[in-house]
């Protein structure tokens, strides 16, 4: 049930989000701003160990990023955290710095979507705001 189009997600990423959570936009909206506060962690975590050049942990946190982003349905940080994987099992740090960097944008563009299914599912209570501090003021008839 997307209720407008939700960029930057495809309407398969939100064809699955509305198989898992129901159709529920609200429901979406946190499920994501879970989702990206989790992943902000994972790669801050990453960026640490490409620091240090520690390549193990580094594989390990693209790998979370992948799981992760594969059980959301999020296909575009999926393809990303997956070549972040290989790029481990190669040690190409550079790679792996990049597609930091494109995990990053990605996951902000993931979080923007959070934000709109907040806003949507949101909307109309916020539409009808004006009238229930009306009801509730006392003052009904200088509120029409």
């Amino acid at each position: 049930m997307c209720v407008a189009p939700l960029f930057p997600l495809s309407s398969a990423e939100q064809t699955h989000l509305d198989q898992m959570f129901g159709n529920d936009p609200l429901l979406q909206g946190e499920i994501l701003a879970l989702f990206v506060a989790d992943s902000r962690q994972c790669l801050a975590e990453l960026a640490d160990a490409l620091v240090r050049g520690h390549a193990a942990p580094a594989r390990l946190l693209a790998q979370q990023l992948l799981d992760h982003s594969t059980a959301m349905g999020l296909t575009e940080m999926r393809a990303l955290a997956r070549e972040a994987v290989n790029a481990g099992f190669a040690n190409d740090f550079a790679e792996q710095r990049r597609l930091h960097a494109a995990l990053h944008q990605a996951l902000d563009a993931v979080s923007n979507a959070a934000t709109r299914l907040t806003f949507l599912a949101l909307a109309p209570i916020h539409a009808r705001a004006p009238q229930i501090l009306c009801i509730g003021s006392g003052i009904q008839d200088k509120c029409h």
